[in-house]
């Protein structure tokens, strides 16, 4: 979630390290994905609908909430990051980027189930 610190403690790992690191993230980057394909339809919608009041809104509150989660991730990311580094090497700074991702989907499904419980049908 944070590439240049990831890349500077890499970098004091060794040889090698930043490409490695540079492999093992490639996994981590497909959330970035995940979420355009989720939220950019949406805007498509209205747009084409010339709904530019809700298009606002929504942009708004979608950039709000990836603000929200995406700070306390990368706070996640950079202690993961140090304390996975020393004990397991350059394996630990990838995996600090994933169990960060994987706070960050938690708290997004937690938030949208308190707010929509509907969406998730039994469960609500």
């Amino acid at each position: 979630m944070c590439p240049l610190i990831d890349q500077a403690l890499a970098g004091s790992l060794g040889s090698g390290s930043v490409s490695a690191l540079a492999y093992g993230s490639k996994l981590a980057s497909v959330s970035a994905t995940a979420i355009a394909t989720a939220v950019l339809p949406e805007f498509s919608r209205l747009a084409a609908q010339n709904d530019w009041s809700h298009l606002r809104h929504t942009v708004r509150v979608h950039s709000a909430v990836i603000a929200l989660l995406a700070l306390p991730a990368v706070a996640a990311t950079a202690v993961g990051d140090l304390i996975l580094a020393r004990t397991m090497g350059i394996a630990g700074i990838p995996l600090a980027d994933t169990l960060a991702h994987a706070i960050a989907l938690g708290s997004l499904v937690y938030f949208l189930y308190r707010r929509e419980p509907r969406l998730f049908g039994a469960l609500g």
